[in-house]
């Protein structure tokens, strides 16, 4: 039913500011909105883009991914993490977590996990490459992680002397398991904006 024209002097005699209030609790909360994404965006979930040629195949150079800054890495992880003999961040696969025995035999990763007494074989169907490389067993410090790169030939990691296991403490965080799916999407959606080069 259309309001005749006295009923609608007489709402507006009565509520003045009514547009107004309306438009001012849009704006409030529209501003909220777009607080909160910045918020996510900025804190919790930050983009990155791929410099690096360590993590092929998996990742490519120019791959736009997210990390997650509040995430705990687990096995087999890709992180973002400081590296502080080439003063950068680094994109490596979490190998081993504080207390874990790393050894390789003839290119054969093999893990002993924190408090087990047996080593096992770590699967690692992401490599596209045979390596043969024979890695001495390194015991895993606390707050400290055993990374490597995907790329085994080109990837310099812990396997190296200077470079050894990397602590905790300057990851920046763990990519997201929906960014690596859809990292192609992301790439063309985001790939425009700044993002910080690992």
């Amino acid at each position: 039913m259309i309001p005749s024209p006295y009923e609608t002097i007489i709402r507006e005699r009565r509520k003045p500011y009514s547009d107004l209030l309306s438009m001012m609790r849009f704006l409030i909360a529209l501003t909220a909105v777009f607080l909160c994404i910045v918020i996510v965006f900025t804190e919790i979930f930050v983009g990155v883009r791929v410099s690096q040629s360590s993590m092929e195949p998996t990742l490519q150079n120019g791959d736009y991914l997210f990390v997650n800054c509040t995430a705990e890495p687990e096995h087999g992880d890709i992180i973002v993490i400081w590296n502080p003999v080439s003063s950068e961040y680094v994109i490596k696969r979490v190998i081993g977590l504080p207390g874990d025995t790393i050894y390789a035999e003839e290119g054969t990763l093999y893990r002993v996990d924190a408090h087990a007494d047996e080593a096992s074989a770590v699967e690692e169907p992401y490599l596209a490459e045979d390596w043969k490389e024979n890695i001495s067993p390194v015991v895993v410090p606390d707050g400290e992680v055993y990374v490597m790169g995907d790329h085994r030939s080109v990837s310099l990691d812990s396997r190296k002397p200077n470079i050894g296991t990397l602590e905790l403490s300057g990851m920046l965080g763990v990519v997201t398991d929906w960014s690596l799916e859809h990292k192609e999407f992301l790439t063309q959606i985001f790939g425009i904006f700044y993002a910080k080069s690992v």
